[in-house]
């Protein structure tokens, strides 16, 4: 039976992001993961659990948002709802900073009022709905 293979946008920039100036190369040796594995991870590919951990130790990069990136985890802020969603999708850096300056907003509010939870779903349109706005 073949494997799925899961793309995720958000897991991939989330990778970018934990590499930093690393090449590939240099991040295999400090993970003991192949170079070839990790420019897959770069490219979106998720990959187990285990290995995402791995990966987040031998770089010292946060493990719980490459976890939300790849889809194992929910994320518990408004703030990094957004920053997850908007991990795939396309719009002009400004927009995406309007968005996260609102969910800031919103998490201001709620911190205030304790009784308030929010659940952030984004859903791109397809193209020709983006056109008719």
């Amino acid at each position: 039976m073949p494997v799925e293979t899961r793309i995720r946008p958000a897991f991939a920039e989330a990778v970018k992001a934990a590499l930093g100036d690393l090449t590939f190369n240099q991040a295999a040796y400090k993970t003991g993961l192949s170079d070839e594995y990790i420019r897959k991870m770069a490219g979106g590919r998720v990959p187990s659990e285990h290995v995402i951990s791995r990966f987040a130790a031998g770089l010292g990069a946060d493990l719980e948002k490459l976890r939300i990136a790849a889809g194992y985890a929910q994320p518990t802020d408004v703030v990094e709802a957004v920053d997850c969603a908007l991990g795939g999708v396309d719009l002009p850096e400004w927009a995406k900073e309007e968005l996260r300056g609102a969910a800031e907003k919103l998490r201001d509010l709620c911190d205030a009022n304790h009784n308030v939870r929010v659940k952030v779903t984004v859903i791109p349109l397809r193209e020709n709905q983006h056109n008719n706005r």
